[in-house]
């Protein structure tokens, strides 16, 4: 007695291979891990990489700087809680995409923001890089996916891609209450300033 073969299903190759190829695969993985989509577009005028550029695999997977962001890492477990400082204050920080050293700068801004600020290298899994240097952004962890969870600094849609938010030795930028300086920079890493305004209070 024969039967019949049942026909396999003939999958569009543009359509359904690009998953498989290693920064979408990546990203996806994140998603299993948890992350969320860290590129546009909503709100639906934003531009697809306005939020944070080329930076991690969750906002770009086949930029030219795909390694997880250190709050990422972070939130993976893959940095330990030692290797994160949290607060205000002068602190050297070790490229993101090597071992061992402080990685993250936090400072809280709210309940569910804060500001965060990491050392990147044009290494290993960014080797592709344009250039190197400090990273700031801003964080809202009452935001999902598509909402701008991470917001590079300095917001500049003229620079989609956000390499010219990398700062070098002597460069600031303010992110609401915080600004960041960087103090000095070598082959070890970044010597930062972080420091937080208060708020002025109104009378009521």
């Amino acid at each position: 007695m024969s039967t019949l073969a049942t026909p396999r299903p003939q999958y569009r190759r543009s359509r359904y291979l690009p998953i498989l190829r290693g920064g979408w695969f990546v990203h996806e993985i994140g998603h299993a891990l948890s992350l969320v989509d860290l590129a546009g577009p909503l709100p639906s005028n934003q531009l697809w990489l306005t939020y944070v550029g080329q930076f991690s695999v969750m906002g770009e997977p086949e930029g030219l700087a795909p390694g997880y962001l250190g709050w990422e890492r972070w939130q993976l477990g893959w940095l330990d809680d030692q290797q994160v400082a949290c607060g205000t204050g002068t602190l050297q920080l070790t490229p993101i995409e090597r071992a061992g050293g402080i990685k993250l700068a936090v400072t809280p801004t709210g309940p569910h923001t804060a500001v965060v600020v990491e050392s990147r290298r044009a290494e290993a899994e960014d080797r592709a890089m344009p250039r190197s240097g400090v990273l700031v952004y801003s964080i809202d962890t009452a935001r999902t996916s598509h909402e701008g969870p991470i917001r590079v600094q300095p917001v500049d849609d003229k620079d989609e891609r956000h390499w010219q938010s990398l700062l070098s030795a002597g460069q600031s930028v303010r992110a609401g209450e915080v600004m960041v300086t960087v103090k000095t920079s070598d082959a070890q890493g970044d010597v930062v300033e972080v420091v937080r305004r208060q708020p002025a209070h109104t009378a009521q």
